[in-house]
């Protein structure tokens, strides 16, 4: 594979999904593709210095083009993820061990919270599910911590055809379903069995799973809290220990322990994405402190780490964003150096080009 190869399945990528996107005009295409292609291409700092240093527009152009507040990330990203996240088991931005960011949102204030009388897991719900019907359309599971297992925040999404799957604390008030059967005579029977004492679970009513480490049981109960009955997984350390466990359940309570543990688990790979961004890919040395700019900068981050992963996915290489970032890097500076010059874009011309520029690295080192 050469370096041009891989940065131009990038741009094919970003091509791609921008005409996802509806309502796009020339002029604001070419400075977005250049300036997705710079996220990428530039080594150091991303900000408007340097995409103006690096890049075919002015400073104050690349300025302008982070001013536009209606440019639609959920769209431009849920192509990348439609297309290259393919797994069975997926939830939102998750999905088997990858992950894909759908879009950022910079979280309110406490003083907009109050004035909008709401507090900040009322105002995770209302957005969620203002944004359902794209989100939905990849899927309709969300994957939160454990802040999120409150009843305000869980009634709401799933009244909205949502399903969690969150953490519960380990003093949680959980209680058995009962197996008492109906008799024809007047009453309803007991709704619960009695509550779960963790440290000593009957084992009757659990399913146990084969985990690596630790055991791992699931089972069907009532969450007091929540005011529901959810599917539930408790996995125990692998030193046999009881006074110590993790309790993750799911609002779909048909959901297997095994299938609930793989989903919460699957919540870490946010972190790489977010890992990537500040490593690689400038998220934070956006150059201005404006709402706009700063959303664009954060969620063209985000998005130019979506289309590195998508084009080694197309071009059937592994994975690796500092990797992406050097080839990248080395194949638009030639590709600038070309451009300066007025160098004939032949491809024997640039395969030499590229053969003395390998050369000559290798005997600098």
């Amino acid at each position: 594979m050469t370096k041009e190869t891989l940065l131009m399945q990038y741009q094919s990528e970003c091509l791609s999904a921008l005409k996802s996107v509806a309502n796009i005009q020339k002029p604001f295409e070419k400075t977005f593709m250049d300036t997705m292609k710079l996220f990428m291409a530039i080594p150091d700092r991303i900000n408007f210095l340097q995409l103006g240093r690096y890049g075919c527009f002015s400073e104050q152009t690349y300025r302008n083009l982070f001013e536009h507040e209606t440019f639609d990330w959920f769209a431009f990203n849920g192509s990348i993820i439609s297309k290259h996240l393919t797994g069975k088991r997926k939830a939102i931005a998750i999905d088997n061990h990858e992950c894909m960011t759908l879009g950022s949102i910079q979280t309110p204030d406490c003083k907009t919270l109050d004035n909008m009388d709401k507090n900040l897991v009322d105002w995770y719900s209302s957005y969620l599910i203002s944004r359902k019907d794209k989100l939905q359309s990849l899927s309709r599971t969300v994957v939160a911590d454990a802040f999120f297992s409150k009843e305000t925040f869980v009634t709401p999404m799933c009244e909205n055809s949502f399903h969690v799957i969150s953490r519960f604390r380990n003093d949680v008030v959980l209680y058995y379903p009962t197996l008492e059967k109906k008799t024809g005579k007047r009453g309803h029977p007991k709704w619960f069995d009695g509550r779960i004492d963790f440290a000593n679970l009957d084992l009757t009513r659990c399913k146990e799973y084969e985990v690596n480490k630790g055991k791992l049981y699931g089972l069907r109960v009532y969450a007091k809290a929540l005011k529901r009955y959810v599917s539930l997984a408790i996995w125990y350390p692998m030193d046999g220990r009881t006074d110590k466990w993790q309790l993750y359940f799911s609002t779909d309570d048909s959901m297997d322990g095994r299938e609930v543990l793989d989903y919460y688990r699957t919540r870490f790979q946010l972190e790489f994405c977010f890992r990537d961004g500040k490593q690689h890919a400038g998220i934070t040395s956006c150059q201005s402190t404006d709402f706009r700019k700063l959303d664009f900068h954060f969620n063209a981050s985000l998005a130019a780490v979506n289309l590195a992963k998508a084009a080694c996915k197309r071009l059937g290489i592994t994975y690796s964003i500092s990797s992406c970032k050097s080839f990248i890097h080395n194949a638009y500076m030639l590709e600038r150096f070309i451009c300066v010059f007025g160098i004939s874009p032949d491809m024997q011309v640039i395969d030499k080009l590229f053969k003395e520029l390998i050369l000559f690295t290798a005997r600098a080192a």
